[in-house]
């Protein structure tokens, strides 16, 4: 797993997220969002496999309130978040190869998981500035 989702559980496992501007996801809640999505894609993924017809709902990944329980179901932090993310992409990409439903994953790993990623960088606290503000640090050098 070489892509946004393996960087995606590396910056989870790694914490130390800063909480978000008013309004926004926490790093729990993007984790939490991810992962409940592929589950959300695994269902379709096997329903297509019986050949049913699926319907896929983005709601409950994406309702606040549902987020916050799916992180206390996985133990409240991003270690337990991290883990269930990777099973659940291992899963879904077993899924989809196995039954040429290759499709199902390129919205996920092109768009979805990157989009997300870089909303997690996002909470990475900024690094620290050197020297004073407006006078470019000194430099030992003639």
């Amino acid at each position: 797993m070489d892509d946004a989702f393996a960087a995606m559980i590396t910056e989870a496992l790694a914490g130390g997220f800063r909480q978000p501007r008013r309004g926004g996801w926490s790093a729990e809640r993007i984790v939490a969002h991810v992962a409940r999505n592929q589950e959300e894609l695994i269902g379709v993924a096997e329903a297509a496999l019986r050949g049913e017809t699926a319907e896929y709902g983005h709601e409950a990944a994406t309702d606040p309130a549902d987020l916050d329980r799916y992180v206390d179901r996985y133990g409240g932090g991003l270690r337990g978040l991290a883990d269930r993310l990777a099973e659940t992409v291992v899963a879904l990409r077993t899924l989809c190869d196995g039954a040429g439903l290759q499709h199902l994953l390129r919205h996920e790993e092109d768009v979805h998981g990157p989009e997300h990623l870089a909303e997690l960088l996002a909470l990475r606290p900024s690094p620290k500035r050197s020297g004073r503000p407006g006078r470019a640090p000194s430099s030992d050098q003639p």
